[in-house]
C-alpha cells in the first residue's frame, strides 16, 4: 500500500458525530516511528483540542504553524506516550545497536521508535 501521491499531509482528527472520534493517517512518511508518533499526535489532538464537533486538524508538515500551541501540546504528548519522560536520561548512554535494541526491549517500545527519536535529538 501506498499514500497518496503528492500528499504531504500526515494526518486528520475529526468528530464523525457527537460521540465518535475519527483519526485518518497517511503514509507520507514510512517508518514505524513516524506512523506512531502520527496517531498519538493525532490522538492528542481529539482529546485536548477538538471542542468543536466540526472542527477537522490536519497535520500538514509543509503547510501549518509548526510552532503552535495546539502543535506543541500534540507533539509532547505523542514523545511522552512513545517514551515517557523518565526515559530521557538514558538516550545519552546508548551508543551501539545492542544497547538501542536492549533499552527499546526494557521499555517496552520498537526499536524504531527509539531511533526515531534518537535521531530527532541528535
Amino acid at each position: 500500500m501506498s499514500g497518496l501521491q503528492k500528499a504531504k499531509v500526515s494526518g486528520a482528527a475529526r468528530w464523525t458525530n457527537k460521540k465518535c472520534p475519527l483519526i485518518q493517517l497517511s503514509l507520507f512518511v514510512k517508518s514505524n516511528d513516524e506512523f506512531w508518533f502520527s496517531f498519538f499526535h493525532k490522538a492528542a489532538h481529539v482529546l485536548l483540542h477538538l471542542t468543536e464537533k466540526e472542527e477537522i486538524l490536519l497535520d500538514d508538515k509543509f503547510h501549518s504553524d509548526s510552532q503552535s500551541q495546539l502543535e506543541t501540546e500534540a507533539s509532547e504528548f505523542a514523545e511522552d506516550i512513545l517514551i515517557p519522560p523518565q526515559f530521557r536520561a538514558y538516550f545519552d548512554d546508548l551508543k551501539t545497536k545492542y544497547q538501542l535494541n536492549n533499552f527499546a526491549s526494557e521499555i517496552g517500545v520498537h526499536s524504531g521508535i527509539v531511533l526515531g527519536d534518537y535521531r530527532k535529538r541528535e
